[in-house]
């Protein structure tokens, strides 16, 4: 639903998002930790959940851009 101009979502999107956050800055930038890089501390599964949660914001925005473009919620 839109309220006041902006676009609501649910939960599992808004945490999907701030876990996508925490790895922003030390994914990219290898002085981020205080020793070692990246590769160092983070797993394949890491970067496998970080995927998932990134296709289910995706998805999420397709559907609204979709609902939204048909002048819906």
């Amino acid at each position: 639903t839109e309220t006041s101009g902006t676009l609501q979502c649910d939960d599992k999107i808004i945490q999907a998002a701030k876990t996508l956050d925490k790895y922003y800055v030390p994914t990219r930038y290898p002085n981020a930790w205080v020793e070692g890089s990246p590769d160092e501390y983070y797993t394949r599964n890491d970067a496998e959940e970080a995927i998932r949660l990134a296709e289910n914001i995706i998805g999420w925005v397709e559907d609204k851009w979709k609902s939204l473009k048909r002048g819906g919620e």
